[in-house]
This record gives C-alpha cells, sequence and structure tokens, in this order.
C-alpha cells in the first residue's frame, strides 16, 4: 500500500514536469531497470559464473530491505528469520572452496 502512494507521489511529480501517467511510470521503470541492469553487469566482470548465480539469490533480501527502508514495510520474524537463510546459504556457498574457486 505503501509503495502505491510513493508511485502517485512520483507520477504526480512527473506530471508537474508535463508528462503523462503512462510515460512517467515508463521512464521510472526504465531508469529503475537501467540502472539495476548497468550494477549487475559491471559486477559480473569480477565474478565466476557460480558465484554470480549463488550470489543472484540474495535478490529477494535486497528487495526486502529496500521494502523496508523506502517504504516503510513491517519487519516481521518471517522477514529476519529467512533473510538470515539466505544470506547464511549465500555466505556457506562463496566461502566453500571448490574447483570453481580455486580457477581464479
Amino acid at each position: 500500500m505503501v509503495g502505491a502512494r510513493v508511485r502517485r507521489q512520483q507520477v504526480a511529480y512527473a506530471k508537474t514536469r508535463g508528462l503523462s501517467s503512462r510515460r512517467a511510470c515508463a521512464l521510472l521503470s526504465v531508469a529503475r531497470s537501467g540502472l539495476g541492469y548497468v550494477s549487475w553487469y559491471a559486477a559480473l566482470r569480477g565474478l565466476t559464473a557460480t558465484r554470480a548465480a549463488v550470489l543472484q539469490l540474495s535478490v529477494p533480501v535486497i528487495a526486502a530491505a529496500g521494502g523496508v527502508v523506502f517504504l516503510t514495510e513491517p519487519i516481521s520474524v518471517r522477514l529476519v528469520v529467512s533473510a538470515m537463510l539466505v544470506i547464511g546459504g549465500t555466505a556457506l556457498t562463496l566461502a566453500r572452496r571448490g574447483p570453481e574457486s580455486s580457477r581464479r
């Protein structure tokens, strides 16, 4: 619900700049997606395929943290436990020494 309110505020701001609602939503979506892709592909340069795949699994945790920070979503026990499990599993996988990590 808070996310929808933020989106409406952003669209209202864009309308004051002469953009229609659809164009404003499209612009906001493209800008955010573009920024995400640019940063992800920049980070990929220094990662092996296995590390990149494992790190991709942390995206839901990052999205949930963004919801808490920017949209004032509530922090629940379920959110904290699931985030800890994902981050813990990711850390265990990345810390493991295997044939993939010895190639670098």
